[in-house]
This record gives C-alpha cells, structure tokens and sequence, in this order.
C-alpha cells in the first residue's frame, strides 16, 4: 500500500484505499499485530484497542450493524440492541439486522420484541434460511412448539441438506420432546 490509508471499523473490517475488504478475527482486549494479504501483498496492522473500540460512523448502517454483531458477539446484548436500532433506522429493509435484533432482544429477556423483529426480517426476505430458525428458536423458548415446527419447517424447507436446515430438522424433533413433557 503506497498511501497506507487504512479504515478501521468496530467488528473487525478494514477497507483499504483501493476499496479492498479483509475481514479481521482479533481479541479487543489488547493489542495485536497480525498478518494480512491483499492482492498479495504481506500488509502487517497493529491494532490498537482504542481504535477497536472507537464507535463506528452514525451514518454508516453497515458499520452500525458490524458494531452490533461484535457486541452481540461478546454478550453486550444492551449495546448490540443499540447499534442495531440505529442501523435499522438508516437501513429498514436490512432483513439480517432485523434477525440480529430478535436475537439480542431475545438474550435481554425481550423474546415476544425479538419475534417481532425476526418476523420483520422475514416478511423483507421471505428466503431468509437464518431468520426462519431464529423465530423457530425464540418461538420454542415461549413455549409455543406448534408456531416454533412452523417457522422450522419453513427454515428446512428453504434447503433442508446445509447445516441451518439440519438444525431446524433437530429442533423440531426436540420440540415434539418438550411438548411430550408439558
């Protein structure tokens, strides 16, 4: 890199001069200096945990919605709610936001705010595999297995061979388990 501009956003993107994309896995809790290619060429970063943990622009909902996955990542389900409603009120037809937001909101002890939002993230993306398993999920929480099989059978349905439609194959034999104990 001959200008070595460099942006670093929280979650652990950096975008380079030439409109290049690594995605970084790092440890916020000190630094680091790691090693990248880009278009092979050898590119060492020091990552600095104050530069981690600078917030991400207020205008960028892609940075906001990184933001809330690094916290939703870390358990700070708080904070990822927040950077999630901000992206969200930039980018409303953000279905994967939205799914990210039922499953914070889920983790707060807000399940029935969570449903609401996953089931936002579906009617934007009907195909969305992810999201049909979260509202499965959430649903089984609540203890309504009938609602849960139904969204897991939409979430199979969509590709029942790759591991999310597995996924939902099991939950709904262990929903027929759960309900068998009520």
């Amino acid at each position: 890199m001959k200008n070595g501009n460099v942006k670093l956003y929280l979650g652990g993107i950096i975008v380079l001069a030439a409109g290049i994309g690594i995605g970084l896995s790092f440890n916020s809790s000190d630094s680091q200096i790691q090693t990248y290619s880009a278009v092979g060429q050898p590119l060492q970063i020091a990552v600095a945990p104050s530069v981690i943990n600078s917030p991400p622009p207020a205008d960028d909902p892609k940075a906001l919605a990184l933001a809330g996955d690094h916290s939703l990542e870390t358990g700070d389900y708080l904070k990822a709610i927040m950077f999630y409603e901000k992206a969200l009120a930039l980018d409303p037809k953000d279905a994967d936001t939205w799914n990210d937001l039922g499953l914070a909101r889920h983790y707060t002890k807000q399940s029935k705010k969570g449903v609401e939002a996953i089931r936002k993230a579906v009617a934007i993306e009907p195909k969305f595999q992810r999201a049909w398993l979260s509202l499965g999920f959430i649903l089984r929480s609540l203890g309504k297995f009938d609602e849960s099989n139904a969204a897991l059978k939409r979430a199979m349905d969509i590709d029942p061979k790759n591991q999310v439609g597995r996924e939902a194959l099991s939950m709904i034999a262990s929903n027929a388990e759960q309900a068998k104990k009520k």
